[in-house]
């Protein structure tokens, strides 16, 4: 009887053990650690006007995604009435959503869809500046004016090679609606660029036949490269907006940023921030470099 006792107090004794050894979730801190250092990092890549782009004569970072981190770091000010104050982080497209994953950055705004890859991989905050193809603005090709009625249907860009930035939302839509080997018969060839700037040089010089971008960008563009103007197809192209990406186990801070962004949607007149920074950046001559 002893010896079988014995053996249930050693068994009990194991199970409390293992117990103890198993380690509690760690707290997510990612919020209190922005409010303690009164500060928010957000990564961008100032090359797409009038979203993001620099002042030429500063060397300042300007844009309607700059308008939308700063507001995320005034909300938390207010709301948490502790100082936080904006850091922009400088890198191009590609790095912003790395350094976001490695925890380097806070979050990034750089006019970011809300791809499945994204979902997947980041916390996507809530939309802003919901878009629907117009007049006005649209997804759309920059081409170099001789070739205007040349590119006016998808099907027209077979053969094409097309400027575009890796991993971008014109990336997936030429993907998707022009000749691909796959959904159309025919293939366009894709020459990734660093920035847009880059992919309009590469255009102007005859190295690459088109270049994906938006039309607010490319009448930008045009300004600034002679020859070149928006093609008469346009990219099919709706969608509720564009969202910040923060780390996916980052929870606590997506939802804090995510709300300042619900609230800046809701007292803001986004047409009207537009507006501002395209002027802006018309009236520095941006070139989206």
């Amino acid at each position: 009887m002893k010896k079988i006792s014995a053996f249930v107090l050693a068994i009990l004794a194991a199970i409390s053990m293992s117990a103890c050894s198993t380690k509690a979730p760690a707290r997510d801190t990612s919020l209190d650690d922005v409010l303690s250092k009164g500060e928010i990092t957000v990564a961008i890549s100032p090359d797409f006007a009038p979203s993001e782009f620099k002042d030429p004569n500063t060397g300042e970072i300007l844009g309607s995604d700059v308008y939308v981190a700063q507001y995320v770091a005034d909300y938390l000010s207010k709301k948490y009435d502790k100082e936080v104050n904006l850091k922009i982080e400088e890198m191009d497209f590609k790095t912003c959503q790395a350094a976001v994953q490695a925890g380097s950055v806070d979050f990034s705004v750089n006019g970011f869809s809300a791809t499945e890859d994204r979902k997947e991989n980041f916390y996507t905050t809530s939309h802003y500046g919901k878009t629907q193809s117009s007049s006005t603005s649209y997804q759309g090709l920059l081409i170099n004016e001789k070739d205007v009625d040349k590119f006016t249907t998808a099907e027209s860009f077979d053969g094409a090679k097309i400027a575009v930035q890796l991993s971008s939302l014109q990336d997936n839509l030429i993907s998707a609606q022009l000749p691909n080997g796959d959904t159309v018969p025919g293939s366009i060839e894709k020459e990734y660029v660093t920035t847009i700037t880059q992919g309009a040089l590469y255009l102007a010089d005859g190295k690459v036949d088109a270049l994906a971008t938006t039309s607010e960008t490319g009448e930008l563009l045009m300004k600034n490269y002679p020859g070149l103007v928006m093609a008469k197809f346009r990219l099919d192209y709706s969608s509720e907006g564009q969202v910040a990406l923060v780390n996916k186990k980052d929870v606590a801070l997506g939802d804090a940023v995510s709300e300042a962004i619900a609230d800046m949607v809701a007292n803001t007149d986004w047409p009207q921030v537009r507006q501002e920074y395209t002027d802006k950046a018309a009236e520095l001559g941006v070139t989206n470099e």
